[in-house]
């Protein structure tokens, strides 16, 4: 049995990963010692979540419309703690993780790479 290619498996990968950016996002963190530096975090954050989602139910649109919803829905939660913050740049850096993901697994599906 190839467990890479079972829905199951897919779907595990799915929630873990959304899991641990809602935990990731709302617990109390330090600021980044780049300037803006958790912009990279966010945006490969979502880029993978994007992927795995594309991944379990194929659909641009769809998974863009979920992983980006998910980062405002994160960055709606966020204002409501007293240690973390809501911030516009960190719901373009998920979006266009989202959508940078997409394309990336598109092109190597495309080019007929084997992948999770």
């Amino acid at each position: 049995m190839n467990f890479v290619n079972d829905a199951k498996f897919k779907r595990v990968c799915l929630i873990v990963w959304a899991l641990a950016i809602w935990i990731g996002s709302l617990m109390p963190s330090p600021p980044p010692t780049v300037e803006n530096g958790d912009k990279f975090q966010h945006f490969f954050a979502y880029a993978i979540l994007a992927f795995f989602a594309f991944r379990l139910k194929p659909g641009l649109l769809r998974v863009w419309l979920f992983a980006a919803g998910m980062g405002v829905t994160v960055e709606l939660a966020q204002s409501l703690t007293s240690w973390r913050s809501f911030d516009v740049l960190d719901m373009v850096a998920n979006g266009l993780g989202a959508l940078i993901g997409l394309l990336v697994c598109r092109i190597l599906i495309a080019s007929g790479v084997k992948f999770l």
